[in-house]
């Protein structure tokens, strides 16, 4: 004999609605634990998760929406409060979006500056050894620019091209520092000489370290369902770590007081356990007062914000976005500061 239908489903069945298949019910609930799961990942970020965690959380709340969607259409529209659960861990967990809501409000930095502008624009770009990509920063009219992956190009024309003749730079391997303003460098251990570079810039009567670096690229894999493929993703986090950990060590003791920008090339997304290493004090320019689409990478469909610009709270970000790049896979971020006596 059959098992008769329970009193919801034959009162759903009269009204002609659609009731959710007992197939579907576990998934509904899989749906949710696996939100849950990403939420306290993406919030903790351990390094055993790093093959997760490297990638944009949206791409996997993205692959949760699918068998809600499906539920909605195929099972019971009475559970499309479901498809709610993955658009909020998204808001929650990703930063662009506020960024968006932001540049309805707040301006972007001007391409052309006024002539009473007094803010410094600090500009940082992984140019994929393409001069143009640096040369073509001058329509944005900085002040100091950071390079990354810079060593097939002629810097000293690129100096002169974008500040003229009566300009600054100073360059490790991989790392270079053009400014408009005199330029000395802070030695830093040669095992960093591929990694960051110190140098002060003077700036009326403040000086202001500037620490460019590029930290090492995560593996280029996807095969997560490899062992091999998490250790992997596990042992860059910890490379990293020490690298960022080294530029501390190397770097003189310093203060919310203290001038201090450090960016360029992180090579992991914002909220990334690395970060921890920073001082509490300081700020990413972006996550603070950027507008639009602040992811940097790739160029051409950028998904992910590896590139960013922090500082100490004396050197207060006014305005700041992502601007695509010519040539290089990477965007450039524009950020302008305010220095403050």
């Amino acid at each position: 004999m059959e098992d008769a239908p329970n009193h919801q489903e034959s009162v759903a069945a009269e009204h002609g609605e659609k009731t959710m298949p007992r197939g579907f019910r576990p998934l509904a609930g899989f749906t949710a634990g696996v939100l849950l799961l990403l939420q306290f990942v993406y919030l903790n970020r351990p390094d055993t998760f790093t093959a997760i965690t490297v990638f944009p959380v949206w791409i996997w709340t993205a692959a949760v929406s699918v068998p809600v969607l499906l539920m909605f259409l195929f099972a019971s529209r009475r559970y499309g409060y479901l498809l709610l659960l993955p658009v909020v861990v998204t808001l929650l967990l990703a930063d662009t979006p506020l960024s968006l809501i932001r540049g309805l409000y707040h301006s972007a930095p001007p391409v052309v500056r006024s002539e009473t502008d007094q803010t410094v624009r600090i500009i940082t770009l992984n140019c994929l050894h393409q001069q143009d990509a640096v040369t073509d920063l001058k329509r944005f009219e900085p002040d100091i620019v950071f390079v990354q992956e810079y060593r097939r190009i002629d810097v000293e024309q690129v100096r002169r091209e974008i500040f003229g003749e009566a300009s600054f730079l100073i360059r490790n391997h991989d790392v270079a520092i053009f400014s408009r303003f005199p330029l000395t460098e802070h030695p830093m251990p040669r095992d960093l000489y591929r990694t960051c570079m110190a140098g002060r810039a003077e700036i009326g009567e403040i000086s202001l370290l500037l620490v460019p670096l590029h930290l090492q690229s995560p593996p280029p894999r996807i095969d997560l369902w490899k062992a091999e493929c998490w250790r992997s993703y596990t042992a860059n986090r910890n490379k990293q770590r020490e690298q960022l950990q080294l530029i501390f060590d190397s770097l003189p003791e310093f203060t919310p007081e203290d001038a201090i920008v450090m960016g360029g090339d992180f090579n992991a997304p914002p909220g990334d356990a690395i970060f921890e290493l920073l001082p509490p004090f300081m700020q990413d320019a972006f996550h603070e007062v950027g507008v639009g689409w602040g992811r940097t990478y790739a160029n051409e469909l950028p998904v992910i914000r590896i590139d960013q610009l922090w500082s100490t709270p004396v050197v207060r970000p006014i305005r700041s976005m992502a601007v695509d790049s010519k040539g290089s896979d990477h965007r450039a971020v524009i950020v302008d500061y305010e220095l403050v006596p």
